[in-house]
Order: C-alpha cells, then structure tokens, then sequence
C-alpha cells in the first residue's frame, strides 16, 4: 500500500478517524508515537521480527491488547535500518480514551523482555549455591527503663554498636562495670521514645537483637487519637468512614464525600501515586522483578479507572 501514492493520506485518514469522531472530547495531543532501535551489535531484525515487536509494545501499554476489537489504531513503519515508528492514535473504537501516563514504564518492561528473548542481553545470572555458613548469634542488647527513670542500653560493647547507640542520642559511660549507654532522667518523654526507637532500628538493621521496651516502641504506641498507631493513612481513611456514617444531612455527607474522593487531593488520586511510584521504585532497584512491579502498575490502572 505505501507504494502507491496515495498510500500516506489513506493511512493518516484510517488513523484519524476514532479522533474525529471524539470530535470535543479528543484530547490535545490524540497521536501516539514510539521509535524502535535495535542492538547495532546484533543483526538486523527480520520484516516478521519487527511485526512481532510492534505487536507486543501496543499490546504491553494497553494501546492495543491481543484480541480487543475495540483497541486504538496503530501502524509501524520501517523506512530504515534498525528502526520501526509505531504511530497510533489515542482515541478507541469504543469512544473510549486511551491514557499514555504509564506507558513509558511498560514499553520500558517490554524492551527489556524482548531484547532478552532475542539474545542481546544476557539472562538473569542463576543463583550460585551458598556454601554452609557457620550460625554466629547476633550480639544481644537490652534497651529499657532503669527504676531511676533513666533508660539504658546494656548488653553488646563493641565499637559499632556504642556508635549506632552514641549516633542515636544516648550517651556512653566507661567506668568499673565496663562500656554503657543511657539517656538521662531529664530527657523529655517523647525524646526518650524516639531516640530509643531509632536506635533499636539501626541496631536491627546491623544485624543485633534488640530487646526494646514495649513503651519505647514508636510502632506500638497508640493513643485515642491515633489508634491506629504508625498507621496514619489507614487512620485518616477510618476518620473519613466515621464521618460519612455521622453524617445528619446532604451537605456534611457531600463535604465527607469530597475530601474522600477530591479528584486531585483525594485517597484514590494519592493511593494511584503511590502504587504507580512503588512499581517504578521496585523496576528502579530490581529489573528483574517483573511480575511485582506489574501488580503495582495493574493496581494503579485499577485505582485511576474505578477513580
């Protein structure tokens, strides 16, 4: 069809044509377009491998999935070596609209799937088998309240943890009974919590058993305001609920229901930011983790859909 020189007129018509009829509701930029590049250390693609790969990138972004009649248009075009354009528009058959704010993140996915099937990557390496290791027990610390009201941290003396312990707020005794740490009786309740909890966590995170107290424990402590703890999302959320079920009259129930579902500031908009911001964060550090970072894409899909 391209040979004949009518060819490029009847195709942008072909693709125009869901847009025009949106006509309104089009949006600003209604075309889709994505450069393919293959490996210039490999071999050219086929005609047919090319086919395929252009398939799969409109089907990963959503833009046109295996065996829906309904999906947008697209043409991919190959006018020269190691590339393909992939044109579509963003209008479907079904008058719906495809949104594009993920795909950069699929066709990432995708490319990376399809340069490793075709060899020009090399496979996840196979994890090596380990050879036994010796069970060391971790140093043991105790971080508690003395009866004088002072807290302490006894138990491991080495030179990491006085520093983790030191870095966190206590301060170190050397006297008779040896190296130790404590926070003094004049320390502010809510200090004490939090420095004791830091500390814990960097002790943990260097592989020392901490025995916190329980009343030092940021993540345990709940009051009738926050009863849900460190768990402020989920608290606000429940505050949301109980004011949608106090509700006496139309107006409170629509003020509840707006900073619930407010389309910037509401809980699904920030619960789709976070999921979408997960599944990038997780691609970030661990390529290889395909399948959780879909289920944080698919998660955010849903959110911004039901939304």
């Amino acid at each position: 069809m391209l040979a004949q020189p009518n060819a490029p007129t009847y195709l942008a018509h072909a693709l125009d044509a869901p847009v025009e009829r949106l006509a309104a509701r089009a949006t600003e930029r209604p075309v889709w377009v994505c450069s393919v590049h293959s490996d210039p250390r490999h071999p050219d693609l086929t005609d047919w491998q090319w086919a395929e790969v252009a398939r799969r990138l409109v089907a990963a972004t959503g833009i046109a999935p295996e065996g829906d009649p309904d999906a947008c248009r697209w043409i991919a075009v190959r006018n020269q070596a190691r590339l393909i354009h992939v044109v579509a528009t963003l209008a479907r058959e079904d008058s719906g609209v495809h949104h594009a704010y993920r795909d950069a993140f699929h066709l990432q996915t995708e490319c990376h799937r399809i340069a490793t099937e075709l060899g020009h990557l090399p496979p996840a390496p196979r994890p090596t088998p380990r050879v036994q290791e010796t069970h060391v027990p971790a140093p043991y610390i105790t971080i508690s309240t003395e009866p004088s009201g002072s807290i302490s941290a006894k138990g491991a003396s080495d030179d990491l943890s006085a520093t983790l312990l030191k870095h966190a707020g206590f301060q170190q005794i050397e006297d008779w009974y040896g190296r130790r740490h404590r926070l003094a009786t004049t320390t502010p309740q809510a200090q004490r919590v939090a420095i004791a909890s830091h500390a814990a966590e960097m002790l943990r995170a260097a592989r020392y058993s901490v025995d916190l107290d329980p009343d030092l424990d940021t993540s345990r402590l709940t009051t009738p305001a926050n009863p849900l703890g460190l768990y402020t999302a989920g608290a606000e959320v429940l505050r949301l609920t109980d004011q949608i079920r106090a509700a006496e009259n139309g107006a409170g129930l629509a003020q509840a229901v707006d900073h619930l579902l407010h389309p910037e500031h509401g809980v699904p908009e920030r619960l789709r930011e976070a999921l979408e911001t997960g599944g990038e964060q997780i691609t970030d550090l661990d390529d290889e983790v395909y399948s959780l970072a879909d289920r944080f894409g698919f998660a955010a899909e849903f959110v911004s859909a039901a939304h």
